[in-house]
């Protein structure tokens, strides 16, 4: 799933950055509530998030399914580094079962 994050100019004939998102990733993917301002440099990072947090949610739902031995998924470090164009989103968490979550 690409979800990386262009500067380019939108002039009024280009697509909004929210259209752009959207070619890339297909609408069953784009998380509710999102608009433009949710994509700009600043917010595009918690955008991203919601989407592969989404993903995995899902993911989990279809694995898990009917199964007894369930699996959850538990994130542990979010790390946005912002040196120089592109800016990264790092995720790192477990898949575990539920007796196993650290609290």
């Amino acid at each position: 799933m690409d979800v990386t994050h262009d500067d380019l100019p939108i002039g009024p004939e280009d697509k909004s950055r929210y259209d752009r998102l959207l070619d890339r990733i297909g609408s069953s993917k784009m998380p509710l509530g999102i608009s433009d301002d949710d994509l700009v440099p600043r917010d595009y990072p918690k955008t991203c998030y919601k989407i592969i947090n989404n993903e995995i949610d899902e993911s989990l739902s279809r694995r898990n399914g009917g199964l007894e031995n369930k699996l959850i998924y538990n994130n542990y470090l979010t790390f946005y580094i912002e040196m120089d164009l592109p800016q990264c989103l790092l995720l790192a968490g477990l898949f575990i079962q539920p007796e196993m979550k650290i609290k």
